[in-house]
């Protein structure tokens, strides 16, 4: 293949994430906030950190999802390593972007989401990350006037 970057580095980069969410879980394990499921229903209704009190709205179904939440994070964390690299790795990446996605909407943690999507990037070769180049794009969306407008193909 023709990829920029040599595989074994591609491979090393996609286990160190694994290694860096491996060594984030256990490190949750000794906390009971994480291990009795409160944790995510505690730091979204943080004061600092939260962009939405929902403790008063929401309080009996935010419980049950973030205590939910709280588990299967701390099981995402843990078994990354194990999965990325089997028929599951589709599942992890969507899951852990949808992870990102939803610590991006509802706290406000600086650039986070953007800085782990660049990571998810290296679990990509670049036959797969060039479906997603601006040609496709463009292809994709003729129709779209500021595409048009703002990306016209040379």
């Amino acid at each position: 293949k023709n990829d920029a970057v040599d595989p074994k580095i591609r491979t090393a980069l996609i286990y160190f994430l694994g290694l860096y969410y491996l060594v984030a879980g256990i490190k949750k394990l000794p906390d009971s906030n994480w291990v009795n499921g409160d944790a995510i229903f505690l730091i979204l209704n943080w004061g600092p950190v939260s962009r939405w009190v929902l403790m008063d709205q929401w309080e009996s179904y935010l419980y049950f999802f973030s205590k939910l939440f709280s588990w299967l994070v701390i099981f995402f964390e843990m078994s990354f390593i194990f999965f990325i690299g089997t028929r599951y790795r589709k599942y992890y990446l969507l899951f852990g972007f949808l992870m990102h996605f939803f610590i991006k909407i509802f706290l406000d943690v600086g650039l986070f989401f953007e800085i782990m999507m660049v990571w998810y990037t290296a679990c990509f070769s670049d036959s797969n990350l060039r479906s997603v180049s601006k040609a496709h794009c463009l292809s994709k969306c003729k129709s779209i006037y500021p595409v048009r407008l703002f990306f016209q193909p040379k």
